[in-house]
């Protein structure tokens, strides 16, 4: 897990100075995924692909959002996931990303198939 923690006031009207958690990542090892055509959610059958990190959960508050910290949170993790190893984007899956999760996964992991089709690895979680 990979956690941001800022004691700065969000973008709201309190005057209130607090130290909290504003986003975080949840990972977990995995071993094997798919991909997921990003337009239409769809698992592509029969292809199973090799993977190693599998990001199980993302969130940034919602006052938080808009800064980049989803995408600050992601960039540490090749580097720092696996020791002795840098992970290849291409090694990391998402667990069924939500729309916003999705667009996120995009910036992030995407392939762009021969067909046009923009891809993401998936996993499904135990």
């Amino acid at each position: 897990m990979f956690v941001i923690i800022s004691n700065n006031k969000p973008r709201t009207n309190s005057s209130a100075n607090t130290t909290r958690v504003v986003g975080f990542v949840l990972l977990e090892r995995i071993t094997k995924g798919q991909w997921m055509v990003l337009e239409s959610s769809k698992i592509v059958p029969n292809q199973e692909i090799s993977l190693v990190i599998g990001i199980s959960r993302i969130y940034v508050s919602k006052n938080w959002r808009g800064f980049g910290l989803g995408m600050d949170l992601l960039n540490v993790i090749p580097d720092n996931s696996v020791y002795g190893m840098t992970l290849k984007k291409s090694q990391i899956g998402w667990s069924q990303p939500s729309e916003s999760g999705s667009k996120l996964a995009h910036k992030f992991s995407s392939f762009k198939h021969k067909s046009g089709k923009i891809l993401i690895p998936v996993y499904v979680e135990d």
